[in-house]
Formats: C-alpha cells, structure tokens, sequence
C-alpha cells in the first residue's frame, strides 16, 4: 500500500512538472500556502477537505518530528470519518504538504525545494550525468522511510526529469523544448 502511495505521489510530480514545462514555467516560483495562497492549487487539496484546528497528538508529534523550522502550518480533515490528515506549511521556506494517519504515521510528504537543498552526493551525481543542463526544479518527496528528489533539468532543446532514490540515479522523463 505505502509503495502504491509513493508511486502515485512520483506519478503527480511527474504530470506537475510536464505541465510547468510546457507553461514554460520551468524556474522555482515561491508558492504562498496560506488559505488565500495557490497551495490548493499546486498539491491539489481534495475539494472534501475541511479545515481544522486540532489533530491527533501522535500525529502532531511525528510532525514535528519529521519537520523543523516550520511556518504557516494549516491542518485538514480529508476524510468523512476524520482519519486521515493533510496539512500545508513551510519549511526552511520551502513550500511543503503532508498526508498523516489520524494515529500519526506519515503517509508521504512533498517539499518544492531549489537546487541548493539537493544534498550534495545527489546534486554532484545529477550534474556529473546532465553536464550540459541547469537544474531548473526540485521536489522532495517522503514516503515510507525513503527520500525521492525529482529534478527538472534543462538546457536549450530539452527537458529532463530525473529522480535520485538512496544515490541512484533514474531518467523519469525526457522532451524535446519547442523551437522559438
């Protein structure tokens, strides 16, 4: 089931990167992940999910635990039955989401990120590889104690998404940038 989760999470970075590419917005835009902001919009918050303004304290707990330096935290109840939690904040000025167990196990977490918070064995392995590309986006993405990074490198005529999963590096993605 968590594999399923994570997959499906790769799936939907992969489909929101294709579609800033052909926006032709490829660069890290700031994303506000207030009520009024575009966070919604970004992670695709289910049109069920209901505000809320206290969650399971074991939930909290890993929470904290699995992120610091938090800001601009706001929880909702994804569910009828109030079992599942998903909540936007920052960290380390990242925009970030989560979706948590009522009892608190972290299903997955996504953090849009920049190329410097790309740990240096992945961004030395992913420039090593794509000598002639800019690493132009960067998301992390959390899921059943493993950490994906998913990259949009470009250059002139491409767009390439990789993903580096325990140092191992992996082409998702590969187009052709139309021609001006």
């Amino acid at each position: 089931m968590r594999q399923h989760i994570f997959f499906i999470c790769l799936l939907s970075i992969i489909v929101s990167s294709i579609s800033n590419a052909q926006s032709g917005n490829i660069s890290k835009e700031p994303i506000n992940i207030s009520d009024e902001g575009g966070a919604s919009l970004e992670f695709g918050k289910p049109a069920t999910a209901k505000k809320i303004n206290s969650v399971h304290s074991k939930t909290l707990l890993n929470f904290e635990k699995n992120f610091k330096n938090t800001a601009n935290v706001t929880w909702y109840s994804v569910d009828e039955k109030g079992k599942t939690y998903l909540v936007f904040f920052t960290t380390d000025n990242n925009p970030s989401m989560a979706l948590f167990q009522k009892k608190g196990s972290m299903l997955y977490a996504i953090s849009h990120c920049a190329e410097n918070d790309l740990p240096a064995e992945n961004r030395k392995t992913i420039k090593s590889n794509y000598v002639d590309y800019r690493i132009s986006y960067v998301k992390k993405v959390m899921s059943g104690g493993k950490t994906a990074w998913i990259a949009n490198l470009v250059n002139e005529n491409k767009l390439v998404i990789v993903k580096t999963i325990d140092g191992q590096l992996e082409e998702m993605e590969n187009y052709d940038l139309p021609k001006d």
